[in-house]
């Protein structure tokens, strides 16, 4: 009888540890998404603040372009060839300059988002890999609860049949003294 009792606390304590371990995985699964998702939003942070950046940057670009336009011109005109091949060919490299100012601009930008996107896979399959990792625990328990059971099953069994017999023992015993009615009422024999 003591075989059993311990028997079935350590079936308990089995079923104990694995479900609180199944709860811990998913807890952590959890934290992991949530992780996941507040370096998504960094990420956006990060990306829209590259973005604005690079809107300045254009801007900047733009301006300049601007201004060496203008002084190219006073340049030209103060020199009396604002009409000259002097001024055309201040222009081509004032626009020149220009052009692969914005190409590059355009590409760190272009490459950026590139960065960013493969940040946000990566953070999807950190949180999938944590939602794995909590079906794990889960199904290790439950394999783990399988096994308890298939290892105590003698005990069980035994506690079982020691406990069916009492109870049946203590049946007869009842109706032995006792005859039972069947609308529910119990009358001397």
């Amino acid at each position: 009888m003591f075989e059993g009792i311990i028997g079935l606390a350590g079936l308990g304590m089995q079923l104990f540890g694995g479900f609180g371990a199944s709860k811990a995985a998913a807890e952590q699964a959890h934290y992991m998404e949530e992780a996941a998702y507040h370096e998504r939003l960094q990420d956006q942070a990060k990306k829209e603040q590259m973005v604005l950046e690079a809107e300045r940057q254009r801007r900047d670009i733009v301006r300049k372009n601007i201004a060496a336009h203008s002084m190219a011109l006073t340049a030209a005109t103060s020199n009396g060839n604002q009409e000259g091949s002097v001024l055309a060919g201040a222009y081509g490299g004032i626009q020149e300059q220009t052009s692969g100012s914005m190409l590059a601009l355009n590409q760190n930008v272009e490459l950026g988002t590139k960065v960013f996107q493969e940040g946000q896979e990566a953070n999807k399959m950190y949180a999938a890999a944590g939602q794995a990792k909590a079906e794990q625990a889960n199904d290790m328990a439950l394999s783990s609860l399988g096994g308890a059971l298939m290892g105590s099953a003698g005990t069980i069994s035994r506690v079982g049949s020691f406990a069916f017999g009492k109870l049946s023992g203590f049946a007869s015993s009842l109706q032995n003294q006792n005859s039972v009615d069947l609308a529910g009422g119990i009358w001397p024999a």
